[in-house]
């Protein structure tokens, strides 16, 4: 067995709208709303309940590395 299946990967953590509300500090609505412009992150999938994004990259969306 490949080494790589032998390792116990633990899932990403994952957000939907209701949580990435919480992250940003604004409602619902508006994180639907910024889901639709160019810069905010893409989700990694869309469930029947919403569009899902990974917590690290809503995290990074919020604190960007200063140059």
């Amino acid at each position: 067995m490949p080494k790589s299946l032998k390792k116990e990967q633990k899932p990403p953590r994952l957000l939907g709208v209701k949580e990435c509300a919480a992250i940003l500090g604004v409602s619902r609505q508006r994180v639907s709303q910024l889901a639709l412009t160019e810069t905010f992150p893409k989700p990694v999938a869309h469930l029947a309940s919403g569009p899902i994004w990974e917590t690290k990259i809503i995290e990074q969306y919020c604190n960007p590395k200063k140059s």
